[in-house]
């Protein structure tokens, strides 16, 4: 016996003597002598439990948990043997100490405590201490091991395991295993009470621990009337948030004067997860659409925006009570600030031949509200139909009638089905009049933002079709849309984002049937450009809309859209000249020069 702190065992046949002698001097230290146990033994078996076992360890008896052929490695292999240890009376905690334990991870050996109501330990690698690793659990615990078979190996798997119950007069809640990083620990209770045991089996520097109230209040509702700020619960005073969090508050405003800019200045989440799933801070619009959510380790936008009122916080803490102090999370903290709206109205009123309104080329990052009174003829409703996407550009708010006080009409359809290439996606109101409030997105604005919609009052019958289709991508033909209906409209667009006036759209049909075709959106007889779908028409259009007009029962368009390099299109306004001239009009050093023009061109009101 070589080495006094390195567990043995010496197997014998039959019987044994043991004789303890004392051969060096007192040299001042306090010693532990020698404990041992005499246990019987199958020298054909090699074994020294049985799996399945169950051991009740009441009495304080050690129980040798040693592995099959110690110190060597088991002579066969074993697959998830378990044995289950429980302790009553007095003694409500059971010790594993750890004196000698080698397997192999990578030839899928395991080994695994399992506690009641306490965090389970999986021990792993080499351990061959002077002092033992120890292991404290409640009043049971279960082993669960591993070994695969190895016939020969330098090192042998092995373990070598006392296990003893300890006296405890109540049930252990909680139990802390050993040597323990600074942790943050949660009670369900404001009463706590702590058992400290000391082990002589094993030494240690004791423990430092604070204790803190944490307010678990989740924060009002607000009315918000000038700019104010939200918290997490305790997050000016505590240092973190409670577990098992589900806090809704409502930020109200005035939404016909104000818009809401909501600014987080700190986020903190405990990145702790349970099933992968973590807290989380979700900023949701009137509608119920999701702005951001937020979880641990997000790295975004800070400032979101709201242009009516409410805007719910929700903020979620999962139920884990335990977490490291380099991840307890502080919360989060938040600027809530009311923004003047300014608006930009305009009255849009449809009668008789005008009866479509071209939303467009909107100053997005001006910070106006583009408003639009929109009174459509008696006895229709007001559509809205979507030709770009809206999802973080712009806000829009549709109210059914034309002031702020009418319902609203719930949009979030927009925020995934606007379809850009395709029959338009649309919102409709239910009576002819309607509020329309259009601004952009601060938070997400950038150049080259574009929003373009068209405003009407034409309700078709259902054999008609979509009555409005439109086209963003450069190039590519729209295929055959079918024109099958009696007395039908249909609106054919492109999506120029640009607003080049050399932007063109190409037109065919095919077959020939009457129809009225007019450039541009008003039905204005000056605009009227083809009666017959086989009339001469021009080979480019100049416009981003044509209106068709039909009965037929098996005709089809297609169009298609680009930007010309060599024309250039000009409106001109009335009592407005115009010149125009080649590039090398007057350079008489132009060594190139084929021909060189001017033309002036002037626009004069008939009478």
């Amino acid at each position: 016996m070589d080495h006094g702190l390195v567990p043995k065992i010496l197997r014998v046949p039959g019987s044994a003597i043991v004789t303890v002698v004392s051969v060096e001097p007192n040299d001042g230290f306090p010693h532990s002598g020698i404990s041992g146990k005499i246990i019987p033994y199958d020298l054909n078996q090699l074994s020294f439990f049985n799996c399945n076992d169950q051991v009740d360890l009441s009495s304080g008896d050690t129980y040798y948990l040693i592995s099959q052929n110690y110190p060597l490695s088991p002579t066969t292999a074993f697959s998830k043997c378990s044995i289950q240890f429980s302790t009553s009376g007095s003694r409500q905690g059971i010790r594993f100490a750890v004196y000698n334990f080698y397997l192999n991870q990578l030839q899928q050996d395991s080994f695994l405590i399992t506690g009641k109501n306490e965090q389970n330990v999986t021990i792993t690698g080499f351990a061959t201490e002077d002092e033992p690793v120890v292991f404290y659990f409640g009043n049971q615990a279960d082993v669960t091991f591993s070994i695969t078979h190895q016939d020969h190996s330098f090192t042998q798997k092995r373990f070598y395991i006392l296990v003893q119950s300890y006296e405890s007069q109540r049930a252990l809640r909680q139990i802390y295993q050993g040597f323990q990083y600074s942790s943050l620990y949660f009670t369900k209770s404001e009463q706590i009470s702590f058992n400290f045991i000391s082990d002589a089996i094993v030494g240690g520097t004791g423990l430092n621990a604070s204790i803190e109230h944490i307010d678990c209040t989740c924060p009002p509702s607000i009315v918000l009337v000038k700019n104010g700020s939200l918290t997490s619960p305790g997050y000016s005073n505590s240092i973190s948030y409670c577990p098992d969090l589900n806090c809704q508050p409502k930020i109200e405003f005035q939404d016909d004067l104000y818009d809401l800019q909501l600014e987080f200045t700190d986020v903190s989440l405990r990145s702790y997860s349970l099933n992968n799933d973590t807290d989380s801070l979700t900023v949701s619009d009137s509608y119920g659409h999701p702005l951001v959510q937020i979880k641990p380790g997000y790295f975004g936008f800070t400032k979101f925006w709201a242009t009516v009122s409410p805007v719910t916080v929700q903020f979620v803490s999962k139920s884990l009570t335990a977490f490291p102090l380099d991840m307890i999370g502080r919360g989060f903290s938040a600027n809530l600030n009311l923004v003047k709206k300014n608006f930009v109205t305009e009255h849009v009123i449809f009668k008789s031949g005008v009866y479509f309104k071209d939303v467009s080329n909107l100053a997005l990052s001006s910070g106006n509200t583009f408003e639009f009174v929109v009174t459509g003829r008696p006895g229709t409703q007001i559509f809205v139909y979507f030709f770009t996407k809206t999802t973080n550009q712009v806000f829009i708010d549709i109210f059914d009638g034309d002031s702020m006080d009418a319902a609203r009409i719930d949009n979030k359809a927009l925020y995934s089905n606007v379809l850009e290439n395709g029959p338009s996606m649309t919102l409709s109101t239910s009576g002819e009049k309607a509020l329309i409030h259009i601004r952009g997105d601060p938070t997400f604005y950038q150049s080259g933002t574009d929003f373009q919609a068209l405003i009407t009052d034409v309700k078709l019958a259902t054999d008609c079709g979509p009555l409005v289709y439109s086209l963003k991508q450069q190039k590519t033909n729209s295929g055959d849309l079918s024109m099958q209906g009696k007395y039908c409209t249909k609106v054919l667009h492109f999506t120029d984002s640009s607003y080049s006036q050399s932007a063109f759209m190409n037109i065919a049909f095919s077959k020939t049937i009457p129809i009225e075709l007019f450039y541009g959106l008003p039905k204005n007889p000056s605009l009227l450009i083809a009666r017959n779908s086989n009339d001469s028409i021009a080979q480019d259009l100049f416009s981003n809309y044509v209106v068709l007009e039909y009965s037929s029962s098996d005709c089809t368009v297609s169009y298609s859209w680009d930007v010309s390099s060599g024309l250039i299109a000009r409106t001109m306004q009335p009592e407005e000249t115009v010149i125009l001239m080649s590039d090398d009009f007057l350079k008489t050093n132009s060594t190139n020069t084929v021909q060189q023009f001017s033309v002036q061109l002037v626009m004069y009101k008939t009478p």
